[in-house]
């Protein structure tokens, strides 16, 4: 018999795959040096694209229904809206104010929906 995913961990898994290729599509104009002359730190950037790619390749776990997955998934956010949190009052440019605010809001929007009960059923 089947089982289907529910929607708050089908919602999360969704943001997650969302955040992790904007994790990546932001970092590679800022380490190509495209990107604008006031851009995050470094190690911010570097961060956010090993977090991009890992947070892809849990997202793809824990919709196989692998629990680490699941577990991988939350870390990583919460590194990456740690990572972004300070950016929401020290960000150079409006957009990457409104950029860590985005990352630090969906970040917890992820982790509470992957910890709601209903998530970690299955709905038969």
């Amino acid at each position: 018999m089947p089982t289907q995913k529910s929607l708050p961990f089908t919602i999360a898994i969704g943001v997650q795959v969302l955040l992790s290729l904007l994790d990546i599509a932001v970092s590679i104009p800022d380490l190509t040096g495209t990107g604008p002359a006031e851009g995050p730190p470094l190690f911010i950037v570097v961060l956010s694209l090993v977090i991009g790619i890992l947070g892809l390749g849990a997202a793809w776990a824990a919709w196989q229904g692998q629990r680490w997955g699941v577990i991988a998934i939350i870390v990583l956010r919460a590194i990456d809206g740690l990572g972004a949190a300070p950016g929401i009052f020290f960000a150079p440019t409006t957009t990457l104010v409104v950029l860590a605010t985005l990352g630090v809001v969906l970040s917890v929007l992820v982790i509470v929906l992957l910890l709601l009960p209903a998530s970690r059923h299955r709905v038969a």
